[in-house]
């Protein structure tokens, strides 16, 4: 591969930096932006899983936004080829630097450490692990800017797990939980962040010389067998907490920049470590100790639940006040396009941003989409210790791509991308990105409410399933039971084939779609009713509104009747129950 090759029609490769088993790092120019980038090309020996880290690198950097993180730019795929690429930092590693400088001071190795912390703590609270935090990955201005790179091998937090397969990590900065194929967590991150400024300090790993032998030093980190620090100075207490051997008393990456903070600008240090945790002790095997037994085992059954406090298992709180935007990063999908809020469309449970791609073509737009969902049934998975369970990312189908996280307490938060006009668009990495925010939001505690209070004769005050009668639904669908959906802003009855929706929406103005009519439902009301092939819908206009940028919109009521009947019959017994419904809504005064 040339150095004056062109990739993609766009990249001109100008030097290569580097090369390791994930595969080659070069310096390249952007033609069409006349900028200067890095770009990562998958490993030749192992493309598959070379493929793989690059993409994983390109989906979970994308999203992060942040001072002390390389931002990745955009990833592509050219012909056996992955190359993601990212912002350029003139820069060396911090490897390079001991190696070039001799150890630092450590008052400089704070500094440095206090930056890699912070960028740990967005990481962290976009619900990722690093687990390959080491110099070599933190690159350093000659300002003294840090900025951590490298998150091939990183996992989201939920997926974490090293045991039982190959360790994928670089052994003089391991954590001895990580050594020993348990579950990677925030708490190795921030051992491998005590390793990092270990070996600034010290010019050596905790598990010996860095030239030493891989095995030896995983020999040495599973057994906890850490070398004194002997030139760290007012560092020594925070390496100490930071390399402790117990995850459990390593602090968080927060605590970790406050005490780099400290020493770097030589203030009074706080040490911010976690107690130990309490011993356990055994129950006595009387009959109260039998009754014991059995609680403790339906706590092991669920271990989350009474190690998280009561906001972290109800994070939407109350559903009819929990406001949805409060959880869509705007920011973090402006590198796809202009990016804006509309918090005015859909259901209540709803918020999207629309992104268009070219600012001169309105057409070329992007909705990204957060819903919150009720409870799934029997098919929700099964929480973890970190909160959220196992995200649900299917592969995009056709137009659109989505993504579910599911909560501890069956709540559901679906993100759904899809261009307007069925455009090619990177909709999976449209959806992850914004993924990726909500799991910022939630790691942060319970949810914000809406900011401002509905207005009195607004949909959002009511409850769909009591705007018919059992009466009314008979002749429809019989006696079905009423499901609510989430704020009970849908209620949906199914029985058999035949399925009755009642929802609530937010939408432009009313117009009949091709083959529909308007229709009186009386007192003034005029809905419209579109038939299709097996179904029916009557849309009952409600309350006037404006959108955020002073649109004209309409609170409405839809109603849906599925069978599998031609639609047009469907119709009538539909319209009769909107004429209902219609009577049933707050007066428009």
């Amino acid at each position: 591969m040339g150095s004056d090759e062109l990739i993609a029609g766009r990249y001109q490769l100008l030097a290569k930096l580097g090369s390791g088993g994930q595969g080659e790092v070069w310096r390249a120019r952007d033609v069409e932006l006349n900028r200067v980038v890095a770009m990562k090309r998958s490993s030749a020996a192992d493309r598959e899983q070379g493929q793989r880290q690059t993409r994983r690198e390109a989906v979970q950097g994308a999203a992060l936004t942040h001072p002390n993180v390389i931002m990745v730019l955009t990833s592509f795929t050219a012909g056996a080829d992955h190359w993601v690429v990212s912002e350029y930092l003139e820069s060396r590693d911090l490897a390079k630097v001991v190696e070039q400088d001799g150890t630092l001071f450590p008052e400089r190795a704070a500094r440095i450490g206090e930056q890699v912390a912070a960028a740990l703590v967005a990481i962290h609270r976009a619900g990722i692990v690093h687990l390959d935090v080491k110099p070599a990955n933190v690159l350093v201005t000659a300002t003294g800017q840090a900025k951590l790179t490298d998150l091939g091998i990183a996992r989201w937090a939920e997926e974490t797990d090293v045991s039982g397969g190959v360790l994928d990590c670089t052994p003089a900065y391991v954590a001895p939980e990580v050594a020993n194929r348990e579950v990677g967590t925030s708490a190795a991150d921030v051992f491998a962040l005590g390793a990092t400024v270990f070996a600034a300090v010290e010019g050596r790993s905790p598990w010996g010389r860095l030239d030493a032998p891989p095995q030896s030093m995983l020999a040495r980190a599973g057994a906890g067998q850490r070398e004194p620090h002997r030139q760290g100075g007012p560092l020594g207490k925070v390496l100490d907490a930071l390399l402790h051997k117990d995850p459990r008393r390593r602090p968080s990456a927060e605590d970790a920049q406050a005490m780099l903070a400290e020493v770097a600008s030589g203030a009074k240090l706080t040490l911010r470590v976690p107690p130990p945790p309490p011993r356990r002790r055994w129950p006595v095997y009387t009959a109260l100790g039998a009754v014991l037994a059995v609680a403790a085992a339906a706590a092991v059954f669920w271990p989350w639940a009474d190690s998280l406090p009561e906001d972290r298992l109800r994070l939407l709180g109350d559903p009819r006040t929990v406001d949805p935007c409060a959880l869509t990063e705007v920011g973090a999908l402006s590198r796809f396009g202009q990016a804006v809020l509309d918090q005015d469309y859909g259901n209540f449970n709803r918020c999207r941003v629309l992104v268009r791609m070219k600012p001169d073509d309105p057409a070329d737009e992007v909705s990204v989409q957060v819903q919150l969902q009720g409870f799934p049934g029997t098919n929700t998975p099964t929480p973890t210790a970190t909160v959220i369970a196992p995200i649900h990312r299917p592969a995009q189908r056709g137009d659109e791509c989505e993504r579910t996280v599911h909560l501890p307490d069956g709540y559901r938060i679906r993100i759904r991308a899809e261009h307007l006009r069925d455009r090619p668009a990177p909709l999976c990495d449209m959806a992850e990105t914004l993924t990726t925010g909500v799991l910022q939001v939630l790691t942060q505690g319970q949810v914000k409410r809406r900011p401002t209070e509905a207005p009195e004769n607004s949909l959002v005050r009511l409850e769909a399933c009591t705007l018919v009668t059992r009466a009314e639904l008979s002749p429809l669908i019989g006696a079905a039971e009423a499901d609510p959906g989430f704020g009970d802003w849908d209620c949906e009855w199914v029985r058999g084939r035949r399925e009755v929706k009642v929802e609530f929406d937010r939408r432009p103005p009313l117009a009949e779609k091709k083959g529909g009519r308007r229709v009186d439902l009386g007192a003034g009301v005029e809905g419209v009713v579109d038939p299709d092939r097996e179904s029916c819908q009557v849309v009952i206009p409600h309350r006037p509104m404006s959108d955020s940028a002073g649109r004209p919109m309409l609170e409405v009521v839809r109603l849906h009747l599925r069978d599998a009947q031609p639609g047009e019959t469907l119709c009538q017994p539909l319209i009769e129950l909107a004429k209902a419904v219609a009577g049933r809504l707050p007066r428009i005064s």
